[in-house]
């Protein structure tokens, strides 16, 4: 079927589960992530469990009453933010994971809908720009960095101790007012 072939070119994980639990699909990127494809024997208590799911930064499985599908098949929308796979080979996938309910013309639910990315890539991009910007705090002289409408998102421990103001009372700030400064506009 086309649809299949659309989901498994995806980089995103899909897995579909019918309303007691039981896995119905997973997408190519699904399995990658997973370490599995569809185990139909298992159900929604075993999930955590068969997939290595856990609580990010934690030895602890994530609580089944929590996990997106699960709550998926009971109607209710979700948004995670704090779950990782334990793969078979030692490798830690954090996700980040929707779960939505598929509903029939009776309002019932007919399948509940688990989609999540990879975002390793994006945690490494977080650290790496957190210890650069660790590095700009360690800088005697004043740093600050604006956006396009002059407002403050960066303001090191030199810019504190020389214009007096604390990162919390600078940041979202519009410099020029902060400062008591103006830039003419180029010609």
């Amino acid at each position: 079927m086309r649809l299949y072939q659309f989901l498994d070119a995806m980089p995103i994980g899909v897995f579909v589960a019918t309303p007691d639990g039981r896995p119905a699909y997973a997408n190519d990127e699904a399995e990658r992530v997973l370490g599995q494809g569809v185990v139909p024997t298992i159900d929604a208590h075993d999930l955590a469990e068969t997939c290595n799911t856990f609580v990010t930064g934690t030895d602890r499985l994530y609580p089944t009453e929590s996990l997106p599908i699960v709550l998926a098949s009971q109607g209710q929308s979700s948004h995670r933010l704090d779950m990782e796979i334990h793969q078979q080979d030692g490798d830690v996938i954090p996700l980040e994971v929707w779960g939505r309910p598929v509903c029939g013309a009776g309002g019932e639910v007919d399948y509940s809908l688990a989609v999540f990315a990879d975002v390793s890539e994006r945690h490494a991009r977080e650290k790496t720009l957190a210890e650069q910007a660790a590095l700009l705090d360690l800088a005697h002289d004043a740093i600050l960095v604006r956006d396009q409408d002059s407002r403050i998102v960066y303001w090191n421990a030199g810019a504190e101790h020389l214009y007096g103001y604390t990162r919390a009372e600078a940041l979202g700030r519009v410099s020029y007012e902060i400062l008591r400064t103006r830039v003419p506009a180029p010609v």
